[in-house]
């Protein structure tokens, strides 16, 4: 842009700082029209609307926009006004501005007010430079309320500088309203007000889709507040649903586009921002359009597929394209011929095949039953068509539809291909290794736990021993409890030394136990002996009976069989077997075969029982003293 001479400074003010001092103060044009060099100062002395003097003062600083005139004269009238100038030239001068000594300087405002515009969260500065003598009270408002009287939330954001100026800290869109600075004191009153604008950037604009074609998108948008300052343009992103983000810059007098050289039938995403002197304001929502058009359609069989003996014809001229041009086919087939994996793999014919014409698929098998598979692209994407036909025979006609029945096991994919097999395969062999993972754990901390304790406690190993003796104890009890059933044979005496009996069995013999002792068999009777055991008694004695020995007999009955440990038939000790012993006492009292000898076997004895060498008591032998011995009593009677 070139320079060209600028406007009109924005103000002019002169106020008295003294008596006879005055200070001229000045606002930058709206409107510079280019770089300003400097201002121009002219003042003109007036008496009795006499000219005495005008002159001119060229202020080169542009930052300093005051001058003060010292030596005023009582009666004398002073005129100020300023221009500015380029390098161009001198712009338009401000309205005339007039004062005159005085001995009185009453309170004034040097600052200028009016509309403030300021960046959103930027620090804020409002002026207040006050004259006058004596110095003058100062008091901000801030629409219409005293700064002392504001809420603590707001005062916490504003100060009031040394020099009287208004401090705001990070201006927010809330802080937009009325600032007043009045001063006063005896000789007069001044004030003025700045209406601070906070200025954001925009909010979103409201965007909508009017229309579209195959490769076109009509757009139309609405502003919504422009942030208090003036919207400079718009920008608009889109792009493809898998692609990348473009961008359209739009000038901010439109309010409507049209996005050209889209893909035929592919969805689009599109926002549009607004920006102004601030920055870029919140996007719209987005918004997903299509343009026109979709994926291929897929045809019959009847109107693409032309069948012959080797060959088959097909004709992708006829194929529809949805409204987007076609780009390129896939052709695939698969023979039906047998069950190997190499007949039931796919194979292509051509991966790039243009449209617009027929294509053929040669190098068939006449009669064979076949698959075939075509993928059709366009703009706006893919689709797959299958197809089965059977090839004519080489005379030119059709096959049977019996022999082109198969099974489904026929065609089945390998197992390697197979996905449930392998997925049935892999979590087998997880739960294998699992479980031998399992195994290891336990066996290691069964180790584990045996390492940690290689010796029993005394508490464990007196556990132990009281469990086996209880466990003993019942054993012991159970067999001497137990009735021993033999097979039929006939009854037996045998008898035992009574030394002996009474070394080895002393502790043991329960009082009416019965011993079973083998015998030769004997067709007349059968012995019985029971023995009574009675610890009161000083001595054993025998009657009926007079060799110093035991005799012990059972009576066979057919039909009789052993008793095992704790069965029912188990006689209990004291009860039955007493009774039953007494019984055949009674029968067989006055019997004198029980006196008969008898002399058993040795060899039926146990070798811990007697000695192998020893045959019989001799003429010389003798019980052993009574009082080693408790006295047992030895009853015998023969049961018939």
């Amino acid at each position: 842009m070139l320079d060209a001479v600028p406007g009109a400074p924005e103000g002019i003010k002169v106020l008295l700082v003294a008596p006879d001092t005055a200070q001229l103060t000045w606002q930058p044009p709206s409107n510079p029209n280019g770089v300003i060099v400097q201002y121009n100062v002219y003042i003109r002395v007036m008496e009795n609307s006499v000219q005495l003097d005008i002159r001119t003062v060229p202020r080169y600083s542009t930052s300093q926009l005051q001058y003060q005139l010292p030596g005023l004269k009582h009666h004398h009238f002073y005129e100020f006004w300023v221009t500015g100038s380029t390098r161009v030239g001198e712009g338009t001068s401000t309205p005339v501005a007039r004062i005159t000594a005085s001995s009185k300087v009453p309170a004034g405002i040097s600052s200028f007010g009016g509309l403030k515009r300021v960046a959103w969260r930027s620090n804020v500065r409002l002026e207040c430079t006050a004259v006058g003598i004596p110095d003058p009270q100062r008091q901000w408002l801030v629409v219409d309320t005293p700064y002392n009287s504001l809420h603590p939330s707001i005062q916490a954001r504003l100060a009031v500088a040394p020099d009287g100026a208004l401090l705001i800290t990070s201006a927010q869109r809330s802080d937009q309203g009325d600032y007043t600075c009045d001063v006063s004191n005896e000789h007069g009153r001044d004030r003025i007000t700045y209406h601070l604008l906070v200025q954001v950037s925009p909010a979103a604009p409201l965007l909508l889709v009017t229309g579209n074609t195959q490769h076109s998108l009509q757009l139309q948008w609405k502003l919504g507040d422009d942030g208090g300052s003036p919207v400079r343009g718009y920008v608009i992103n889109y792009k493809p649903e898998h692609g990348e983000w473009e961008e359209v810059h739009v000038d901010a007098t439109r309010s409507t586009y049209t996005l050209n050289n889209l893909r035929c039938g592919t969805a689009y995403l599109v926002f549009i921002t607004s920006y102004n002197d601030v920055g870029s304001g919140e996007r719209s929502s987005f918004l997903t359009v299509r343009t026109r058009g979709r994926i291929p359609s897929i045809p019959s069989q009847n109107d693409i597929v032309i069948v012959n003996s080797t060959s088959v014809s097909l004709r992708l001229d006829k194929w529809p394209d949805s409204g987007c041009p076609m780009l390129y086919y896939v052709v695939e087939y698969m023979s039906h011929r047998g069950p190997t994996s190499s007949q039931l793999d796919w194979v292509v014919v051509g991966n790039n095949i243009p449209p617009g014409k027929v294509f053929n698929v040669i190098d068939l098998h006449p009669g064979t039953r076949y698959s075939l598979r075509i993928t059709s692209h366009n703009a706006a994407g893919s689709n797959v068509a299958n197809y089965r036909f059977t090839t004519l025979t080489p005379s030119g006609g059709t096959v049977s539809p019996s022999l082109m029945m198969e099974t489904e096991s026929d065609y089945r994919a390998p197992l390697h291909k197979d996905v449930k097999v392998v997925v049935l395969a892999i979590c087998s062999a997880v739960a294998l290794c699992l479980s031998l993972l399992g195994v290891c754990f336990c066996l290691r901390k069964k180790a584990g736990s045996n390492r940690a304790s290689p010796h029993p406690s005394l508490q464990d190993v007196q556990t132990s021993a009281t469990q086996d003796n209880k466990q003993n104890l019942a054993r012991r009890e159970q067999y001497y409890a137990t009735v021993r059933k033999l097979p039929p044979s006939p009854a037996t005496l045998e008898c035992i030394p009574r030394y002996v009996m009474y070394s080895k069995y002393s502790e043991d013999i329960r009082p009416y136990a019965t011993f079973h002792v083998p015998g030769p068999p004997s067709s007349e009777t059968t012995k019985l002996q029971t023995f009574v055991y009675r610890d009161n008694d000083a001595s054993p004695t025998r009657k009926s009976i007079g060799k110093s020995e035991y005799c012990r007999v059972k009576k066979s009955r057919p039909g009789d069989e052993y008793d095992s440990f704790g069965s029912e038939s188990d006689t209990e000790p004291g009860t039955s077997s007493r009774t039953e012993s007494s019984n055949q006492l009674d029968d067989g009292i006055n019997q004198g075969d029980i006196n008969r000898p008898y002399h058993p076997p040795i060899t039926r004895m146990s070798k811990s029982m007697v000695d192998s060498s020893y045959l019989g008591p001799g003429p010389d032998w003798s019980p052993p003293p009574e009082t080693a011995f408790p006295r047992r009593y030895c009853q015998a009677h023969q049961l018939k």
